[in-house]
């Protein structure tokens, strides 16, 4: 790979309403800043300072940079990366984020650019992917899949046996798994320039059901934002700029940047959660990794209820979204059957359209049976995109879904709610309220599972459960917090202790769902 500069905040982001394009200048040394990007951070503090000291000194001199604000983070991210590595520049990123609601705002998109600037080559990608944190809705670990791809893509393409090694390392951690996998459903799409059936092939040369479950979810993701997002299409520009690099010299890190805005588009342009206006592309933004633990509990809104679905299987488009029959071709599917590199473009050699505004329900009315579970688990982002962020029409639209995807549906508004409320519980429970009650309950799971995966604290969802005063409202979100116990980092005691916290009467079903067993 050439070296990559990500600067205009970040490039080949996965989603972003303000997408980075990739800089065509002299790049600097990892570790320095380029000139005018902001202040140089002391080598002794460059070397040695905690996150906290180096956090404090960069808010010191970057907060008040106005259109240079990302930039000077940036650089002082990179000046960390060089030398220290990952983990020390993800801590950093927290004292950051702790200290200015800014880069709070913006830390999906720093913690992505860590992961794209610190990958290194195929034989060091286990080994950079693992010393990512979830922080910032894990975007640290999609940044290091994508760069993988378009790696892979410079290197003889993408095949099947790129594609399954991805996430073998991670086989035997679910959570760690789900981010690779989910982060390849992305790279895939935005590698093969926003062409959802093509990345879906490629996601399902994926070894197990598993994975091709997180990896549609990644494509569908990917798929909406790209029209969510303005500038996104500056992100498969940079991936075309580093897959067709063809050197094989490694990239050195470098989250520097440059103008923090995108043909034209300032910092704090995109943010707008306020604005209702701008709901889809917030919504989408927030999506990001919302999925993760989500996942388990989507094959239940398939119609059906709590307890009928287990485990893993419970990823969206399992159990009950597609039927046996379904899944058995999906297990005996012949992985030589997808050539990746001589896939006809949209299947059939024409542009592939990622939304309709004729049809509210598409693309999920337009892709194959195994893929609905997935992409009913996305679908209000794109009514909110195509509706102006009207909540009330998204839900009627869940509401004219095939009757076995609406729950599917309504989770998915739920995590898009979160977003468009802000943060506030009230807020988010009525907007949920805009909704049939038969499907309320599954609002108030999609909005309780998205509050735990930005921060992947699973305790931060029970307020909002406490909060809600319907009984099948309060089941259905204890029931969401069991299930993204399964999937966010902590052990069986961790898990036990959170469901302990549930108001009188919800610990079991709590439980239930965290596949803790009855006390």
């Amino acid at each position: 790979m050439t070296r990559i500069h990500l600067s205009r905040r970040l490039c080949f982001l996965p989603l972003l309403a303000s997408a980075l394009s990739l800089a065509g200048c002299a790049h600097p040394r990892a570790g320095e800043a380029a000139a005018g990007d902001g202040p140089r951070l002391p080598a002794l503090m460059q070397q040695v300072g905690t996150p906290d000291e180096i956090g404090r000194w960069a808010v010191g001199r970057c907060a008040g940079a106005g259109g240079r604000q990302m930039a000077c983070y940036d650089a002082v991210l990179n000046a960390v990366l060089g030398p220290r590595g990952v983990r020390p520049t993800m801590e950093t990123l927290a004292a950051m984020t702790a200290l200015d609601p800014a880069v709070a705002r913006d830390g999906h998109v720093y913690a992505h650019g860590i992961g794209i600037a610190a990958y290194r080559s195929a034989a060091e990608m286990n080994r950079t992917f693992m010393e990512c944190t979830p922080l910032h809705q894990s975007g640290c670990y999609h940044g290091v899949i994508q760069a993988y791809f378009a790696d892979m893509q410079a290197h003889g393409g993408v095949t099947e046996a790129s594609t399954r090694a991805a996430c073998h390392e991670m086989a035997n951690d679910a959570w760690l798994l789900f981010q690779c996998a989910h982060g390849v459903g992305h790279g895939l799409t935005a590698l093969y320039g926003h062409d959802l059936p093509r990345a879906l092939q490629g996601c399902d040369l994926l070894a197990t059901e598993y994975e091709r479950n997180a990896c549609w979810g990644g494509a569908f993701m990917e798929n909406v934002v790209s029209v969510a997002s303005p500038h996104h299409h500056d992100i498969t520009a940079a991936l075309d700029h580093v897959a067709g690099s063809g050197s094989a010299s490694p990239a050195e890190p470098s989250v520097s940047g440059g103008q923090a805005e995108t043909a034209g588009m300032e910092h704090g342009e995109h943010a707008g959660h306020a604005e209702q206006a701008s709901a889809a592309t917030s919504s989408a933004e927030h999506a990001e990794h919302s999925e993760h633990a989500g996942m388990a509990g989507m094959a239940g809104m398939a119609g059906m209820e709590s307890g009928e679905h287990a485990g893993h299987q419970g990823m969206v488009g399992t159990g009950g979204s597609t039927g046996s029959a379904e899944h058995a071709g999906m297990a005996g599917m012949d992985p030589g059957a997808h050539e990746m590199a001589g896939m006809d473009h949209a299947g059939n050699g024409s542009p592939w359209k990622a939304v309709d505004p004729s049809d509210p329900l598409y693309p999920c009315t337009a892709v194959g049976a195994r893929y609905q579970g997935a992409c009913y688990s996305m679908q209000t982002s794109v009514m909110l995109h195509l509706n102006g962020g009207d909540v009330a029409a998204a839900a009627r639209g869940c509401d004219g879904a095939p009757l076995r995807m609406r729950n599917a549906c309504y989770a998915s508004l739920g995590r898009d709610v979160n977003s468009i409320s802000g943060g506030s519980r009230r807020e988010a429970a009525r907007l949920c309220g805009l909704g049939s009650a038969e499907h309320r309950p599954w609002c108030h799971l999609g909005v309780v599972k998205n509050i735990i995966d930005v921060s992947s604290r699973a305790d931060d969802g029970l307020p909002y459960c406490a909060s809600l005063p319907d009984s099948r409202d309060k089941s259905r979100c204890y029931r969401g917090v069991g299930e993204e116990l399964r999937y966010t980092p902590g052990d069986l005691s961790q898990r036990e202790a959170t469901c302990r916290k549930a108001e009188p009467g919800y610990e079991a079903v709590c439980r239930e769902g965290a596949a803790l067993g009855a006390r």
